[in-house]
């Protein structure tokens, strides 16, 4: 039974982990913010000698029930480093809380029907391979903090996760931090996706975590551009008072976990597989 909640709560992914369209920083003719962009995900642990005929499931599934853009939306990584190695991450994302309140498929959203067909398949033919499925997650993006320099309709091949807790009382000064991270970033013009997200369900409040999507390592490999395009925008110096700064707001000798996910698009059908 706790398996199959699980599944439902997550079936409503970066994880990345996902990112949203570039418009978090536009406002709406009525002046107010754009809606709060949400990610779902949970993690799949599968024994090695069922890996095999979990990944062929999940396909089949897939090929049944998200074979066109019509059907929900799906994506899945595997996990290639960190303390979830070759554990799988599965969700969706890009959606909205009244998208979560009203969803669009049975099998998806803050409170999916148990009893719908999609569900009842992964149930039936899929979580027998399950080792263990972990509890949902629910990540909210930080507006202001995403940048898109990947095609638009790519799908980038890896996403890296670097998850850390922030002071409790810093959340405003959180959000302004990240904000001119990103703007230094968009500034390299690498060609990457980029996004901050808090964990707003599922875990602990305090965590946060930064999202690279990319296809080749040495694209991320960029600190000193960073320190560079900060400085060159924010004035010189900005760089060291911003890194001074972030020790403030994060708790002190937090662990910082960092993992690369490796996306799976025969397992996933979601559009940009975010």
């Amino acid at each position: 039974m706790m398996k199959t909640q699980n599944y439902g709560l997550l079936i409503f992914s970066f994880l990345q982990i996902g990112l949203a369209p570039s418009n978090l920083w536009a406002q709406q003719s009525n002046d107010k913010p754009e809606p709060v962009v949400f990610h779902a995900v949970r993690y799949i642990e599968v024994d090695k000698e069922n890996r095999d005929a979990f990944v062929k499931a999940v396909e089949e599934k897939t090929r049944k029930y998200n074979a066109d853009a019509s059907s929900s939306q799906w994506w899945t990584y595997q996990i290639l480093n960190g303390p979830r190695s070759n554990m799988f991450a599965r969700g969706f994302g890009r959606v909205t809380a009244d998208e979560l309140d009203s969803p669009k498929f049975k099998a998806q959203g803050f409170a999916p029907d148990w009893d719908a067909e999609e569900a009842q398949y992964w149930k039936k033919h899929i979580r027998p391979l399950e080792k263990s499925a972990g509890k949902g997650e629910l990540w909210r993006e930080i507006a202001g903090t995403e940048y898109r320099g990947l095609p638009e309709k790519s799908k980038p091949r890896f996403v890296r996760h670097r998850k850390w807790k922030m002071l409790p009382g810093m959340y405003q000064r959180l959000e302004s931090h990240y904000q001119k991270l990103t703007k230094a970033i968009a500034a390299s013009k690498r060609p990457i996706d980029w996004c901050v997200a808090r964990l707003e369900m599922g875990g602990d409040f305090m965590t946060y975590s930064e999202t690279i999507a990319f296809n080749k390592l040495g694209d991320i490999l960029m600190a000193d551009q960073v320190r560079v395009d900060f400085d060159t925008i924010h004035g010189e110096g900005a760089w060291k008072k911003w890194l001074q700064e972030h020790a403030r707001i994060m708790q002190p000798n937090a662990e910082v976990i960092t993992e690369v996910w490796e996306y799976k698009p025969t397992m996933s059908n979601s559009a940009l597989g975010k």
